[in-house]
């Protein structure tokens, strides 16, 4: 009776079918058709050929998700009892959530530092990926992109919207992937400048020692100032006195001078 209570939920769901074929997304042996894209009119090659491996591997980073997607099920703020408290409160536990979570929560440089490490070199080998069979149809006069280094080059200097133009690149894929890249840098170095700027905030701990320090110096200004103001209203009435030999029992202030 309890079972039947229960709602079942469909194996075969939308999640897990994604997840199926992404999972097959790898290239096939015996399998790979030659293809030509046309480049642009300032190159010197009118074609550039592709095998279709060069694109299964770009998409091949579709596996991505399901890393993803365990990361965020096995997260302090998305396990089962965190889901639960987010449907409490009309929460929505989903990665957005549990990014956030790990920049306001957690250590924020370190996800941001993996993030940005993360981002470089995966789109360094996906430029790589469509720039080298324009390096190979040159015949070696190219001097762009000879190497991964040369792409992790390219991808940093866009994502920090520097653009030197010594490397750039000459494929259509290629100008795709580095608009991307310019696209997806103005994101990360924003979180980047945060974190540096966040470094620079003091603790709890640290402001209360500063605001103790700011009033101790403020106490000792003032028993300064005080005293300053004590003796040149001394040496005043003293002037005075010695003008005015009753002056003294005229003044309260002398008065309190001679008592002292």
């Amino acid at each position: 009776m309890m079972a039947d209570r229960v709602a079942r939920k469909s194996f075969f769901t939308r999640k897990f079918v994604l997840e199926c074929i992404s999972q097959m997304i790898f290239p096939y042996p015996f399998y790979n058709t030659l293809m030509f894209m046309p480049q642009l009119a300032s190159s010197k090659v009118d074609y550039v050929p592709y095998f279709l491996s060069d694109f299964i591997i770009i998409f091949m980073f579709v596996r991505l998700i399901a890393v993803m997607r365990h990361w965020e099920r096995y997260h302090a703020y998305t396990d089962l009892y965190a889901k639960k408290i987010c449907r409490h409160y009309g929460v929505w536990s989903g990665r957005m959530f549990t990014f956030k979570c790990e920049i306001n929560h957690e250590n924020d440089t370190r996800a941001i530092c993996f993030l940005f490490l993360f981002s470089v070199a995966l789109l360094s080998f996906i430029l790589r990926v469509l720039e080298l069979p324009f390096e190979q149809s040159a015949g070696g006069n190219n001097s762009n992109l000879k190497d991964y280094g040369s792409a992790i080059w390219l991808t940093v200097i866009t994502m920090t919207t520097v653009g030197y133009g010594d490397i750039y690149p000459q494929t259509v894929g290629g100008q795709v992937v580095g608009i991307l890249i310019a696209l997806w840098g103005a994101f990360v170095i924003s979180l980047l400048i945060m974190v540096t700027a966040s470094v620079f905030d003091f603790d709890a701990k640290e402001q209360r020692a500063v605001l103790y320090i700011k009033q101790s110096r403020s106490a000792a200004i003032s028993i300064q100032h005080a005293l300053q103001f004590f003796v040149q209203k001394k040496h005043f009435y003293v002037g005075k006195l010695s003008e005015d030999g009753d002056f003294d029992k005229k003044s309260t202030f002398l008065k309190m001078v001679k008592q002292l």
